[in-house]
């Protein structure tokens, strides 16, 4: 929060300053993940349709995704995840979109991606090994002794 102004006598910060200073970061935050954080669907896909990065984060890095998940907004989750979000991504305190979940329907979602996710990368996996291809350390799954 950015104060601007005190009151010389209290020491009270003006609720001009306050205003001020939420505007500000509202305003300098990503177009995807203030849509995400209102709920505006249409916006959302507006930008999605004109090239917006999908990953973009905000200042605390969470992204469009955890925002919409946080806010409790199933259809953009959805949206979202269907433009290719990563679910796993985390912001700078550690949490992905799944612990910012508000509610138990956007939860649900978030697992099910997560699995298929899994599920599909086990599957490459295992074609590529068919093939006879190397795979570098840490790739797929695998941990580094």
């Amino acid at each position: 929060m950015v104060v601007l102004a005190t009151s010389h006598r209290s020491g009270r910060v003006t609720m001009l300053g306050r205003l001020f200073g939420e505007l500000a970061v509202w305003w300098t935050m990503p177009r995807l993940v203030r849509a995400a954080i209102k709920g505006d669907l249409a916006d959302v896909r507006r930008l999605l349709a004109s090239g917006a990065d999908v990953d973009v984060c905000d200042r605390h890095g969470r992204t469009a995704l955890m925002e919409a998940s946080r806010h409790g907004h199933l259809e953009m989750v959805l949206v979202l995840l269907e433009h290719g979000a990563d679910a796993q991504r985390k912001s700078y305190s550690g949490k992905n979109a799944l612990r910012y979940g508000a509610t138990i329907h956007v939860m649900e979602v978030l697992r099910r991606h997560q699995a298929s996710m899994s599920v599909t990368m086990e599957q490459d996996c295992t074609k590529k090994s068919k093939k006879g291809s190397t795979q570098p350390l840490g790739s797929c799954g695998a941990v580094a002794p």
